[in-house]
């Protein structure tokens, strides 16, 4: 066997148990999980998918844990990148590309990593309320997971978090009851929209009093089920 075709079987192989040592994991993929992995391993596998595993939203609720909670979960992760976002200069040479998607595919790890811990421990709605400035103040590496769909996912003063639409009429841990009283919770979350676009003090007010309407029939609901 030649240099070269060694070389070959050498990589493949290395692919092959780079595979199996992530599948092995059973838990989130890490920085430290990657250390002697090659370029093209990293580009694969550094993902949502592996940093932030799709949590089993349907088991979650069985367990006990409140539905709107994981719904903020499930609005959280999908808010966050795919995979690494590395700016490159366009007359960069390769070893600066190479230490700048190096950066990139660590930042991002760190930080997915760290959303996946903190969403996944949360237990209430009044965390999942502090949730982005608790870890927007921990300054982690990858502000591009740090976009608009991360601000709108956590914004709770919206009542798209009450009604939001078919995403939350058809989530599979949605309740029949909820979902026959979903177009109620749709008005209010029309209503909710028009108002805002009236800024007057007459306005704001009724837009107060009927978002507390809504929060307890919500809550209503809730209790019947």
């Amino acid at each position: 066997m030649s240099m070269a075709e060694k070389k070959i079987e050498d990589f493949g192989e290395k692919i092959g148990g780079a595979r199996k040592d992530l599948y092995a994991l059973n838990r989130e993929l890490r920085y430290g999980d990657i250390l002697d992995w090659n370029d093209m391993e990293k580009e694969k596998y550094i993902t949502k998918k592996e940093a932030f595993p799709l949590p089993d939203y349907k088991k979650m609720l069985e367990e006990g844990k409140d539905r709107e909670v994981i719904f903020f979960i499930k609005k959280v992760r999908d808010s966050l990148p795919t995979k690494p976002l590395a700016a490159i200069p366009y007359l960069a040479s390769a070893e600066q590309k190479k230490d700048i998607i190096d950066t990139a595919q660590k930042d991002y790890l760190v930080t997915v990593n760290r959303f996946y811990e903190k969403a996944m421990s949360l237990t209430s709605m009044s965390e999942c309320a502090r949730f982005y400035d608790e870890i927007k103040s921990e300054n982690l590496p990858d502000t591009n997971c740090f976009n608009r769909k991360l601000i709108k996912a956590t914004d709770l003063g919206d009542l798209d978090y009450i009604s939001s639409g078919e995403s939350w009429k058809t989530s599979s841990f949605c309740s029949l009851r909820m979902k026959r009283y979903f177009p109620i919770f749709l008005f209010f979350a029309m209503m909710d929209r028009m108002l805002r676009k009236r800024n007057t003090e007459k306005v704001r007010s009724v837009w107060s009093f009927m978002r507390v309407v809504a929060q307890l029939i919500f809550t209503i609901f809730k209790r019947q089920e």
